[in-house]
């Protein structure tokens, strides 16, 4: 049980680090949000969106990690649209 104690504290400080990399990457999104409302462009840019998940697919070390990276992305990708609305 102590082993599995370990191993979950080693998570929550990644979940924390992730956490913070997120917050810092919503404040990009608002910024970018915010430049394409003054220019008038589209919130959605699926060219980009597909830049970004083959950037996550070529950093993948096997399918497993390739479906798991693709399936957060996307939802990061998703909700980066909704703030930016």
């Amino acid at each position: 049980m102590e082993k599995i104690k370990g191993i979950r504290s080693k998570i929550d400080k990644i979940d924390y680090e992730i956490s913070n990399l997120l917050i810092k990457r919503k404040d990009l999104v608002l910024e970018i949000g915010e430049f394409k409302k003054k220019q008038d462009k589209s919130i959605r840019n699926r060219k980009r969106e597909k830049e970004i998940i083959l950037n996550i697919k070529n950093k993948a070390k096997n399918k497993i990690e390739e479906k798991y990276l693709v399936g957060i992305f996307k939802a990061i990708i998703k909700k980066s649209r909704v703030i930016q609305k």
